[in-house]
């Protein structure tokens, strides 16, 4: 069966090339909804976050995307 890589960025914002910083992050719902309908599929999906290279959480709370897999699942 194949396995599913999910790479979480740890970055909280883009570098613009006038230099000027945009927000980024992601919405849990985009993290969610393809990891719900993976797994219903019958893959294997691994999580992978910015804490491994940076030491800086993914900018969105994992307890929102905790919550919001259940309400998919449900």
């Amino acid at each position: 069966m194949a396995k599913i890589l999910f790479v979480m960025s740890a970055a909280d914002h883009w570098t613009l090339n006038d230099g000027t910083r945009h927000p980024t992050g992601f919405w849990a719902k985009e993290f969610a909804v393809p990891y719900q309908a993976l797994v219903e599929a019958g893959r294997t999906v691994e999580v992978v976050d910015g804490t491994l290279i940076t030491g800086q959480n993914p900018p969105s709370s994992a307890a929102i995307a905790a919550e919001l897999l259940k309400v998919v699942s449900a």
